[in-house]
């Protein structure tokens, strides 16, 4: 559930039929359906798409990103710090649930672990808490963007409580009609225990019954299924991380030692010693590629395998949008955005390894030759 910065969607080809094959998947969102698929099963992954009209939050952003105005007023105002501007989020998110009938609180902290980096947020479903990076309620807003940037952050994370909410009662709800005999306490125990929820909130959302309209159980149904394999895709994210972040600081230990060589004559750039950085720079470069194809992967599935997470994703989304007039960028551009960087460097050097231009041959010195013709007798004696 935690809140980074990308988004991808796709459906099925007009007219195939479910189970139909008709070569390999052409999207990177197929793609990652498919590797979700085989990792945790069919029903981790929502099969078709409905459309249908929004509800609870993704129905009232507008009315949330309103609300999140004077918030925004104040977080830079002269005495605003950490702790008021988590008590003005605390407050607005709170709301923004109660008005759609969540009326179990949900507390907003910063500073716990799992917050850093690219994730400017994250819901933790297993202490009802939403956790802000740390950097982000300590800093003033410097302009229109970073507000979009929090207003995404928070609306995604709220929309997270929202769905497991609505999740445990429609669970709960299913429970108490197979076994109207049971134990309430025994049933919320299992759902918490299923969904990974704090145990309380469970409790809450169990005593306000499952009544939910047909979108509401639509979509309460289809988060039901992915929200178990989140466990596994966030693994295999974590599985791809460290060769990532290590293939990442090869490139960097690679450009020191390339900047550290002794360098031909006739260009400063070429290293004297080009057959070797040239081994050097391929077994970089593959091994960087390899580590982002894997890492990349798995954050594809995560974002478009997993329909609670592209819900989330679309309707922060669309509170961003609501601030600055325009939609964020989609999960392929931010991941070409995020590869360009590195492809650009591999480009420049091999620019300076194989295409710089080779050194002028040496020179053969000027020598001036006198060349010497017979000279008649009659003019033999005249030479001195």
């Amino acid at each position: 559930m935690k809140r980074g910065q990308c988004q991808d969607s796709d459906g099925r080809e007009p007219g195939r039929r479910s189970g139909e094959r008709h070569g390999p998947p052409a999207t990177s969102s197929q793609r990652a359906v498919l590797s979700l698929q085989a990792a945790a099963g069919n029903r981790a992954v929502a099969r078709t798409l409905t459309v249908q009209r929004d509800t609870g939050l993704a129905a009232n952003v507008g009315t949330f990103v309103t609300d999140l105005g004077p918030v925004f007023a104040r977080w830079n105002a002269g005495q605003a710090n950490a702790d008021s501007r988590l008590k003005d989020l605390r407050t607005t998110i709170n709301d923004q649930l109660t008005a759609i009938g969540i009326t179990y609180t949900v507390g907003v902290f910063s500073g716990l672990p799992g917050v850093g980096g690219s994730t400017h947020g994250e819901f933790k479903p297993d202490l009802w808490v939403i956790n802000i990076k740390p950097g982000t309620v300590q800093a003033p807003l410097a302009d229109q963007n970073a507000q979009a940037a929090l207003a995404d952050t928070v609306v995604h994370e709220t929309r997270h409580v929202e769905q497991f909410f609505r999740v445990a009662r429609m669970r709960c709800a299913a429970k108490v009609k197979e076994n109207k005999k049971r134990p309430a306490g025994d049933i919320a125990a299992e759902v918490a225990a299923d969904l990974k929820m704090d145990p309380r909130a469970v409790q809450a959302a169990m005593a306000q019954g499952g009544a939910l309209t047909a979108e509401e159980q639509h979509e309460a149904a289809s988060w039901s299924q992915s929200i178990p394999a989140n466990v596994v895709v966030h693994e295999q994210l974590k599985a791809a991380k460290p060769e990532y972040t290590a293939a990442q600081l090869a490139v960097g230990a690679f450009a020191q030692e390339l900047m550290a060589a002794p360098k031909m004559d006739h260009d400063p750039k070429v290293p004297v010693d080009v057959v070797y950085f040239r081994n050097r720079f391929e077994q970089v470069r593959l091994r960087f590629r390899r580590a982002f194809a894997a890492y990349s992967g798995a954050y594809r599935a995560y974002r478009t395998g997993l329909t609670f997470e592209t819900d989330a994703f679309r309707t922060g989304h669309a509170a961003s949008a609501a601030i600055t007039g325009r939609i964020p960028p989609d999960l392929d551009q931010t991941v070409a955005a995020l590869k360009q960087p590195w492809e650009q460097y591999f480009q420049h050097c091999h620019q300076v390894l194989w295409l710089s231009p080779p050194p002028l041959p040496p020179r053969e010195p000027v020598q001036t030759h006198v060349q010497r013709h017979q000279v008649p007798p009659e003019l033999e004696s005249m030479l001195p």
